[in-house]
């Protein structure tokens, strides 16, 4: 008819609640199913963009007492995440996180995740933006997705102490667009977060 999924979104809106069905309310599900995906961290770089030594501070100082086999098996799959989702759906990626995510890192897990940054920056599909440090980001206090799936819905989702919560319904989605437009207006354009990202090697 026409409608581009919006007589389905609709429908599924007005019987369960919710613009998407349920077995799309994981954030892997969302990851393999976007066209574009929009991530703003308020303290660290974000998980899809993030290099192995970077995943393996933030999973230490989330899990203190784990093994190092298992932060080491954690910090893997979280790299190897983004490049699984360049070979089944290549989302167009959009990373906004404080330049101090970078600045207080060990010099050599800096300098590798600035690398990192550059070298994603290098496809046409990944653009990253930072807060500079003057800057302050207040319209969240915790991490945001933003999901655009291929039937034109858009679904967001944010970090919590308990996990990720995955927003159901149009009005908190709507909400969540906002802080991301925010966050993309008061980050740096992409061409000078590249100059900044080269000054810090």
């Amino acid at each position: 008819m026409g409608g581009n999924g919006l007589l389905m979104r609709e429908w599924r809106l007005e019987t369960s609640g919710s613009v998407i069905p349920p077995f799309m309310r994981s954030i892997g599900d969302l990851e393999d199913e976007a066209v574009s995906i929009d991530t703003v961290t308020v303290s660290i770089v974000p998980g899809l963009v993030q290099s192995l030594s970077y995943a393996r501070a933030v999973f230490r100082a989330g899990r203190p007492t784990a093994p190092d086999e298992e932060i080491e098996r954690l910090a893997h799959l979280r790299v190897n995440r983004y490049e699984s989702l360049i070979g089944r759906n290549n989302p167009l990626v959009t990373a906004v996180f404080p330049q101090f995510a970078l600045d207080w890192m060990p010099e050599t897990v800096r300098k590798e995740q600035v690398s990192s940054l550059l070298r994603f920056l290098e496809r046409d599909r990944t653009k990253i933006q930072v807060f500079p440090n003057k800057s302050l980001y207040l319209a969240s206090v915790a991490p945001v997705q933003l999901y655009r799936l291929r039937d034109g819905a858009s679904v967001a989702s944010s970090d919590h102490g308990d996990g990720n919560i995955v927003h159901q319904t149009p009005s908190s989605t709507a909400r969540m667009e906002r802080k991301d437009r925010e966050a993309l207006s008061m980050s740096l354009p992409v061409d000078h977060t590249v100059k900044l990202l080269r000054e810090m090697l």
